[in-house]
């Protein structure tokens, strides 16, 4: 077995990040502007943002 050494990269992040899963159960609230506001948005599962934008937002910068 070989030993895993801790690797810690230098990341340069924004100071705002959104992870955004894509639970439905995301509906029950509207984030949507607040998600936007972010400077960069993580969205997981190909979840859709059209038509569902006052909750989800509509900005995207990786999709996982």
């Amino acid at each position: 077995m070989k030993k895993l050494f801790y690797v810690n990269p230098n990341l340069h992040l924004p100071k705002t990040i959104a992870i955004v899963g894509s639970s439905k159960s995301i509906l029950k609230k509207k984030y949507g502007k607040k998600i936007d506001k972010s400077k960069f948005i993580v969205r997981f599962n190909f979840a859709k943002t059209k038509g569902f934008e006052k909750h989800t937002g509509s900005r995207t910068n990786l999709m996982v």
